[in-house]
């Protein structure tokens, strides 16, 4: 019975400590954009096996991009921030880097979008908004999340290890015989 409990305890403790140390954790990613990024009615960029699609909403237009990023062009020679995206997996827009009155300036955002889903993104006419540099996202489909972990109260887990070395004096005697 002391043997039972002492590898019992070994088991639970060893088990734990390899449970935390294997949680597979999602890695963000970052869509930069810049020069040669327009010049059509679609961006299309991937990076890590995640495919980012931008689309103009407004007929006529195209984006325009430069060091600073990108914008959708209107036929009336505007520069506006209205566009869609959509991405391959499911993700979790975490922030964007926008360009304000020149100032580029990170937002967070917490926007989940599933795969192939199609998001509008746009601001009002008189938005001080000019362009935008990076689009950052988590994502969310292909990753196991961490598995819930079953650890014993610090109470119980002592008192197993407790027991487990009252059996460890016997298990030497058996095999000095």
């Amino acid at each position: 019975m002391k043997r039972y409990l002492s590898s019992l305890a070994l088991t639970t403790l060893g088990g734990t400590l390899l449970s935390l140390s294997s949680a597979d954790v999602a890695q963000a990613v970052t869509f930069n954009f810049g020069n040669g990024d327009g010049g059509s009615s679609t961006i299309v960029k991937t990076v890590d096996d995640l495919t980012l699609t931008l689309s103009s909403p407004i007929p006529n237009s195209t984006f325009f991009a430069d060091a600073k990023g990108f914008c959708l062009l209107r036929s009336n020679g505007l520069c506006t921030f209205d566009f869609d995206l959509s991405f391959s997996k499911a993700v979790q827009i975490t922030s964007l880097t926008l360009d304000i009155a020149d100032i580029a300036t990170p937002f967070a955002a917490n926007l989940k979008v599933e795969a192939g889903e199609v998001m509008s993104l746009s601001t009002s006419s008189n938005s001080l908004i000019r362009q935008v540099s990076a689009i950052e996202v988590t994502p969310l489909g292909g990753v196991n999340p961490p598995a819930p972990i079953a650890t014993p109260e610090p109470g119980s887990l002592l008192g197993l290890l407790a027991l487990g070395s009252l059996g460890f004096p016997s298990v030497l005697k058996r095999l000095k015989k």
